[in-house]
């Protein structure tokens, strides 16, 4: 459980949250540092139309798949 959400209520949306965090974290790991994807997420929640321009700029930088695992690490 996160702990943003201890004491507070809880349900599956906080859970479909984290996960995008972490998905959106790893498909960006070479091109966003931690400020930068803190404030991306913050974006995204806020003007949803944001995912998309990460989304297009994921696409452009994309990185094969085994050199992409090496590159995160």
């Amino acid at each position: 459980m996160a702990p943003e959400v201890v004491g507070r209520p809880y349900d599956e949306r906080s859970d479909i949250w984290s996960l995008g965090c972490v998905t959106l974290e790893m498909a960006t790991c070479g091109f966003y540092d931690q400020d930068e994807m803190l404030s991306k997420l913050v974006d995204i929640k806020s003007v949803p139309e944001t995912l998309e321009e990460v989304l297009g700029l994921i696409q452009q930088v994309r990185v094969p798949p085994p050199l992409l695992y090496v590159y995160c690490l």
